[in-house]
């Protein structure tokens, strides 16, 4: 009897652990701001040199419509071995400051 009330116990701990932790996976985790410059090849790069290729989906469409412009943009990044992408959530076109001659 003892036996089945810690067996009960612990398949209860564990599904206990499963409910709390399965939705913060499913939710990404990963979801990050990060500001850059969209380019002509369909990528996000930062000024520390990193590059994310841009998921052409919606969102990344628009985006990619904005090249040559610094932006701030949320989203999910997707790493292929030493590739990266974005799955674009939002973003924020930044002003420029204009260079005084």
């Amino acid at each position: 009897m003892l036996q089945n009330v810690r067996r009960f116990v612990g398949l209860f701990v564990v599904l206990a652990a499963l409910i709390v932790l399965i939705p913060g996976l499913a939710l990404g985790g990963n979801t990050i701001s990060i500001v850059g410059e969209v380019n002509d090849d369909f990528q996000l790069v930062v000024n520390d040199g990193q590059v994310f290729e841009i998921m052409t989906d919606d969102k990344g469409e628009e985006l990619i419509g904005h090249a040559g412009e610094m932006v701030k943009v949320t989203g999910e990044v997707v790493a292929e071995g030493a590739d990266r992408s974005i799955k674009v959530l939002s973003y924020e076109v930044l002003e420029q400051e204009k260079d005084e001659e």
